[in-house]
């Protein structure tokens, strides 16, 4: 702490002299709002039926806005984009890929340092409230905040097919309470908003709105808009307060023909709002154009904090911008994961726009052509051989940082179909990729799994098969779409309503899925939720038959794999309904260090603890 206040003192001194510089350290808030198009904003162009903007607090801030009023990810998927925001290195450099099967590891193990480390160590205070579940603490984004709140794991069921998550309001009331606190050191604050991201719901600010999902979608954008409001008028000191406000992606909404996002790179994934409201004393020779990226938010906020530059891919936005010099990467492996289609990726100047997918190349003028209407790759060979060479040496430059793989959730409670495999590569070679199909092509197919898995949430998960039957003859070239028809045999034998011979039918079918899945990918998500059928089939049967297989099949995954909490878990269910206190107690406590988090494992904790009379 006295090296801290040190550090801070002699950072001060250093501020007072620099003209550029606020007196004082500056607090720094940082807003996101997930899955948030730049065109749904008012001060981007959206405007409601009455013609109003669906943005109005946003919008006086954009008034007073200090360098570009929108950004470009680089990623449309919502961990990896916000590595990138808090590190200032692009997915190939931070590690992290995708949602859910990497996390960003301990400092010592990264190789590379994260936004709130560094402000914590010099001196600041650091908070975060985030609202979905891709940014829970088993993410590792936690690492140098002091108070770091997300949603519990114990707020979503199993059979809801959706994130865990908190609105707005809630999370917007808890960022207030932190900041009318009393602060004696600078801070840094952290808020996320998830609300945009699907399954959505018409909000009270949408009244005036159409009909329909799409409408839905701005509904949610105009609450968070709101909620931003509040938190602002809540700030001790904003003409010392570094504000930054921006999304981690877009949605697709049916452009190019995806509805949500993560699939494609195109701009309506791409682009998203992005507002900087500078401290007093502090200015910006930042023009309009070209648009900020997610990797320059670190690199900005130290520039304005006087923290010391770290070599990354960004760049501050308190200096103007070379407009030749300035290039913009994105990919997204999410097809590759899920249905192993080929990645897709892009590469863009001030003025062109290279899209790179499986074997097709597109060319577009973005700026003037925002939705990717007209492909110019035909008539533009120089351009497009420019690009592609410099895509080529993005592509292999040297990068040291590491993620860490971690499981998927077998429930996959969220919208997203799961993670990669165990033994799947990262990334496909460029001789692969060119010959894989294009996920685009795999449009159809993805509806219906998509509408299947709307049929779990309506708590129809029989129909969501029947949807599924035309797909089936691809189903062992496509992970997630296997893994999805063995989740509606499996919540269809948990339906109560149907008869005991037809429940345990369908829990033979999820097993032949699931066992198929495991074989063909080498998915632990397969594993454990085979585990929880055999389950679902004692509760129907009482044969204790199952139980033996789950502690046997328990047994060999964990011998396989090593610890796991998930797994764990279950073989201690098993072995609880078998009478196997005494290591159902063992089971339960080591699933339970492994997931401090997870409440439902501290209630079977306690449970079985009180069951044998321990305290």
């Amino acid at each position: 702490m006295i090296f801290r206040s040190f550090y801070l003192f002699l950072m001060l001194l250093l501020l007072c002299a620099c003209g550029d510089r606020p007196a004082v350290a500056p607090s720094v808030l940082i807003i996101s709002i997930d899955t948030c198009r730049a065109d749904h904003c008012g001060w981007l162009g959206a405007r409601l039926p009455d013609g109003s903007s669906p943005t109005p607090v946003l919008d006086a801030l954009a008034a007073r806005a200090a360098g570009p009023r929108e950004a470009l990810s680089c990623v449309p998927l919502t961990l990896p984009a916000h590595a990138t925001i808090f590190s200032g290195l692009l997915p190939d450099a931070t590690g992290v890929r995708e949602n859910d099967s990497f996390s960003v590891p301990p400092a010592a193990e990264r190789g590379y340092s994260l936004l709130a480390e560094e402000m914590r160590a010099a001196g600041w205070d650091t908070a975060a409230f985030v609202s979905g579940q891709p940014l829970e603490r088993a993410a590792g984004l936690d690492a140098g905040f002091r108070l770091y709140s997300a949603p519990e794991r114990g707020l979503a069921t199993e059979g809801e097919v959706r994130f865990r998550e908190r609105d707005c309001k809630e999370t917007t009331d808890m960022a207030r309470g932190w900041l009318q606190q009393e602060h004696t050191a600078p801070w840094l604050l952290f808020v996320h908003y998830f609300d945009p991201h699907q399954p959505w719901q018409r909000r009270f600010e949408g009244a005036g709105l159409p009909q329909g999902a799409h409408a839905d979608y701005q509904s949610e954008i105009m609450a968070v808009d709101r909620s931003i409001g509040t938190l602002l008028a809540a700030l001790p000191d904003i003409k010392n307060t570094l504000i930054i406000v921006l999304a981690d992606h877009g949605e697709g909404l049916g452009e190019h023909g995806e509805e949500t996002h993560g699939h494609l790179v195109h701009d309506a994934t791409l682009r998203v709002p992005f507002l900087m409201l500078l401290p007093e004393g502090v200015n910006s020779r930042r023009q309009l154009h070209p648009p900020a990226r997610l990797e320059d938010v670190t690199p900005t906020v130290r520039a304005v904090a006087g923290i010391a530059p770290k070599a990354g891919d960004g760049a501050s936005l308190l200096e103007a911008c070379d407009s030749a010099g300035w290039r913009s990467a994105a990919e997204t492996l999410y097809p590759w994961f899920q249905y192993r289609s080929a990645r897709e990726r892009s590469f863009r100047d001030a003025a062109w726009k290279l899209g790179d997918s499986g074997a097709t190349t597109s060319l577009h003028a973005w700026a003037s052509d925002p939705h990717e209407l007209k492909d110019v790759v035909a008539e533009s060979a120089e351009i497009v051989f420019r690009l592609q060479n410099e895509l080529a040496a993005h592509a292999v430059r040297e990068r040291s940082g590491r993620a860490t793989t971690r499981d998927v959730e077998p429930s996959a409670h969220a919208p997203y179909m799961g993670g990669r495999s165990a033994t799947q590569r990262v990334s496909p070679t460029d001789s692969e990729n060119r010959k894989l199909p294009q996920v685009r092509a795999q449009f159809k197919t993805l509806e219906l799994l998509e509408a299947a898995r709307e049929r779990i949430r309506a708590g129809k998960p029989a129909e969501g098969l029947l949807l599924l039957a035309p797909c089936v003859s691809e189903a062992e070239k496509n992970p997630a779409l296997l893994f999805w028809m063995g989740r509606c045999a499996d919540m269809a034998s948990r339906d109560t309503t149907l008869e005991p011979a037809s429940r345990i039918a369908f829990a033979d079918q999820a097993l032949q899925h699931y066992d198929k899945h495991s074989e063909l990918f080498a998915d632990p998500r397969s594993g454990d939720a085979a585990l929880r059928v055999l389950l679902e089939r004692h509760a129907i049967t009482g044969d204790s038959a199952n139980l033996t297989k789950i502690e046997r099949r328990a047994t060999g995954l964990l011998n396989v794999r090593g610890p796991r909490a998930l797994t764990l878990a279950l073989r201690g269910r098993a072995r609880e309904r078998a009478g196997n206190l005494a290591a159902a107690l063992q089971d339960y406590a080591a699933a339970a260090a492994l997931s401090p988090d997870d409440e439902r494992l501290r209630q079977d904790l306690q449970r079985i603890r009180e069951t044998l009379g321990h305290k």
